[in-house]
Order: C-alpha cells, then structure tokens, then sequence
C-alpha cells in the first residue's frame, strides 16, 4: 500500500467529502488502495477509518508490520 508521507492529512483531505474527519466506504471508493484495505485500515471495525488508525498503520507500515 503506497501511503505518502504525511497519510492522515493528505488521505483525509483527498477522500473525506463531507469532512467528518474519517472516511467511509462510500468515501473510500475514490481510492482504490484505500478501498481494497478498508476493513484491515478500520481498525476498531466501526466502518469508518479515522486520522488514528491511518496513523497507526503508518507506524505500522514503518516498522515492517503494515496491516497485522
């Protein structure tokens, strides 16, 4: 999964349209990747991905672990 640099605020801005602060489904359909990763992202599984978890899968990420 690419994610750039800063993931939470680029991904947020780029997908979140009614600017909640976390993306659904129905957000995430703009992004294939995101998509694809949505329920492995959602880490809580309440069906939204908010600014915590894509940071915590960027640390994940980071450290070799990404999406475990």
């Amino acid at each position: 999964m690419a994610i750039p640099s800063q993931p939470q605020d680029d991904i947020l801005q780029r997908l979140d349209k009614n600017a909640d602060g976390e993306i659904s489904i129905k957000e995430a359909v703009a992004d294939p990747i995101i998509l694809e990763s949505f329920s492995r992202i959602d880490i809580n599984g309440d069906g939204l991905i908010s600014r915590h978890e894509l940071t915590t899968v960027h640390v994940r990420r980071s450290h070799g672990n990404a999406l475990n």
